[in-house]
């Protein structure tokens, strides 16, 4: 099966924050990416992870590249304050992606909210289907 197209995320977690008072305090749900720190300890204990800054992002807040040094994982994933993400994953990306994943006690999850434990085993979370109705009726 070949990977779907769109923006593919490893999250740890999905908290709930209320927004500033010029959006009227309204309740949102944020997904919580990796931090730093940790994907630096998994870059130690695993020989398949590299961090580096990133030459993107803006200039106020630089994010950081996570690649294979090796050259066997061709994607790359980027690292902002709020998301650690791919574009357009193949295959190797996506189980690389699942694994560390795994290892850090979170998921890979896609932008139509479904959670992948294998490139071609997926489902939908009832707590991102919740999540996702809930802020768009925030914009709407």
């Amino acid at each position: 099966m070949a990977v779907k197209k769109g923006l593919f995320f490893i999250v740890l977690g999905l908290k709930t924050r209320y927004g500033p008072w010029w959006l009227g305090r309204k309740k949102l749900f944020y997904y919580l990416p990796p931090s730093l720190a940790q994907l630096k300890a998994l870059a130690k204990a695993r020989n398949d992870i590299a961090l580096k800054e990133s030459d993107t992002g803006s200039r106020a807040e630089k994010g950081t590249l996570v690649f294979d040094p090796m050259g066997d994982i061709p994607g790359k994933l980027f690292l902002s304050k709020s998301h650690l993400m791919t574009k357009n994953s193949d295959e190797k990306t996506l189980k690389w992606m699942i694994e560390i994943a795994t290892q850090l006690g979170g998921r890979v999850k896609d932008n139509r909210n479904r959670t992948y434990r294998s490139c071609d085993d997926y489902y939908v979370d009832p707590a991102d289907e919740e999540a996702a109705r809930h802020n768009a009726s925030l914009s709407s």
